[in-house]
């Protein structure tokens, strides 16, 4: 059996597309930033379901809770997927038919090493992946003309304490 079946079938809480399944609530914290204007902390829930390709979706709907956009709404969708042990994440902001390739990271069940990173315009994003058993965290580093920060997105499980 190939490596990226075995590892779908595994019952482990540690692997990220098990992980993945879980999430109920995303943190976003998006460092204050003299090029992008603006930081803030936001809080949103976030819907999982499967494509019937396999794929995991997120829809993420929200609202910044400090900063200069306090009070306002976010929504963001994701598209997860995994083909033998590489886990790659796309945005939809376009639509499912056209989804954007973020990261594609080579995993295992211990670790993820991102192959590439994101190029948009002249910025350079860098996107670190990690989890334990209460959460999985993305740390986006942003580089470029525009813009030089970091965007940190905690996604928890349903129930967690933190989620709550």
């Amino acid at each position: 059996m190939p490596l990226y079946q075995q590892m779908k079938q595994v019952d482990n809480q540690f692997f990220p597309w098990q992980i993945l399944k879980r999430i109920g609530s995303v943190r976003v914290t998006v460092d204050p930033n003299e090029r992008l204007g603006w930081g803030g902390v936001g809080q949103a829930s976030v819907l999982v379901c499967e494509d019937d390709r396999g794929r995991i979706l997120f829809e993420e709907r929200g609202v910044w809770e400090s900063g200069p956009h306090a009070g306002s709404s976010f929504f963001n969708h994701y598209r997860w997927e995994l083909r033998e042990d590489l886990l790659s994440l796309e945005h939809l902001r376009q639509g499912p038919e056209r989804g954007v390739l973020l990261y594609r990271w080579r995993v295992s069940a211990d670790s993820a090493e991102l192959l590439s990173p994101h190029v948009c315009g002249a910025d350079l994003y860098k996107g670190h992946l990690s989890w334990d058993a209460t959460a999985l965290s993305l740390i986006c580093q942003v580089q470029g003309e525009r813009k030089n920060g970091r965007v940190h997105s905690l996604y928890l499980f349903h129930g967690s304490r933190k989620e709550r």
